[in-house]
């Protein structure tokens, strides 16, 4: 079924897709798509692995031990980094 651009896309001759894909309201949509995939690839994915690894003690060449916390803690005590506790 040919559609004309700018037809009524609420008529029930039409297909669901067919309406998203004419609809002028979803045009944002689609523009944004291959922008949040190229951020959730590119951008997002690689620090989830990072995040875990703040929680594991590693050496090179070496398994992890998970310490949780320690390091959270280790960088809050160390003076150098600017991080002062409160007592």
């Amino acid at each position: 079924m040919p559609v004309a651009v700018g037809a009524q896309t609420n008529t029930p001759g039409y297909s669901f897709w067919q309406r998203l894909r004419l609809d002028n309201n979803w045009i944002s949509f689609w523009f944004m798509v291959p922008a949040g995939a190229f951020l959730i690839l590119f951008l997002a994915y690689p620090l989830g692995p990072r995040r875990l690894d703040e929680f594991h003690r590693r050496a090179k060449g070496r398994d992890g031990v998970f310490i949780g916390f320690g390091n959270y803690l280790w960088l809050w005590d160390d003076v150098r980094a600017g991080c002062f506790p409160i007592r």
